[in-house]
């Protein structure tokens, strides 16, 4: 298992983004991400977390981490980015 946590981002969309979101990078290919409001507490306990963007984890062999499901807050910031692409 690795001993690095991982945050997997969603590569930055203009149709959906989830308000308060910030620009970063995925640390394997350089795609620009977001990262949500609820996904910055995750970074400020975990600052050594590497940020990899979806399409670079569905390549990986996942079964070296731990994967966390997502929290309340950040199913909650999910849905309010769906929101705003379903009323556009």
């Amino acid at each position: 298992m690795s001993e690095r946590p991982i945050l997997v981002c969603m590569p930055t969309n203009p149709i959906l983004v989830i308000p308060g979101s910030l620009p970063d990078k995925c640390s394997r290919c350089g795609q620009s991400v977001m990262v949500s409001p609820s996904s910055w507490q995750l970074l400020h306990d975990n600052p050594d977390a590497e940020i990899i963007c979806v399409p670079c984890v569905l390549k990986m062999d996942t079964s070296k981490y731990y994967t966390v499901p997502p929290n309340e807050a950040q199913r909650e910031d999910m849905k309010l980015g769906l929101k705003k692409e379903v009323v556009e």
